[in-house]
């Protein structure tokens, strides 16, 4: 039911492509020196890849996804995100796969505010389905769900991708098992060598619409 909501609501805001813009909030280490005990540290996978036959469209691609700290009082459409991932413009730019992404943020809770996935019916007819703070965060309300980080700690709230399965829409995945998950912080610490990833809080994006819960064992 929930799925099926939110694709209605996708379905309904298709919209023709927009413009890129950089990545809001994502982690330097310059910024993890100087503010690192202050604020949180948030941990994710995102797959910008593009998917053929996907949900009945002829191909997916997640866009964008992005996050306010709650209460989130000033619905607009060009609402700034504090915490925002955008896909590369050219729909062949971006590979498939998870990648590995992180942004420092203030204390707080964090709703998601705005989805979009590029789609193709046809070569010649492409466009974004689109939700923004005015479908995902009415009334102050996390509608698709959220996330909360403490200052100084290092959260890691699950892996984002399009689930072509009809109705296709955004899902959040996670990494399972603490083997895996201990090969995935391998990853991160890749990624992110100045990080220190010795206590890293496993707290799933919390939602009721777009992901499943999960406990780590």
């Amino acid at each position: 039911m929930y799925v099926a909501a939110l694709c209605t609501l996708l379905v309904s805001q298709f919209i023709i492509v927009g413009t890129a813009r950089a990545n809001a909030g994502e982690l330097t280490e310059a910024a993890y020196r100087a503010e690192g005990s202050a604020k949180g540290v948030v941990l994710l996978d995102v797959d910008l890849g593009r998917y053929g036959r996907c949900g009945g469209n002829e191909t997916a691609q997640l866009r964008r996804i992005a996050f306010n700290r709650m209460p989130v009082t000033d619905i607009k459409a060009d609402l700034p995100a504090d915490a925002e991932i955008i896909g590369a413009l050219l729909p062949t730019a971006a590979p498939r796969g998870l990648r590995n992404y992180a942004f420092l943020l203030s204390p707080g809770e964090y709703a998601m505010t705005r989805i979009s996935i590029r789609v193709s019916q046809s070569a010649s007819q492409m466009g974004h389905l689109e939700l923004g703070p005015e479908q995902l965060a009415p009334n102050g309300l996390a509608k698709a769900g959220s996330f909360r980080v403490s200052a100084g700690e290092i959260a890691y709230i699950g892996n984002f991708k399009v689930d072509c399965a009809p109705p296709m829409t955004l899902w959040r995945y996670y990494t399972e098992g603490k083997a895996n998950f201990a090969e995935h912080l391998s990853q991160y610490r890749q990624s992110f060598p100045f990080l220190k990833l010795d206590d890293v809080q496993y707290r799933l994006f919390e939602t009721k619409t777009i992901g499943t819960p999960y406990e780590l064992k």
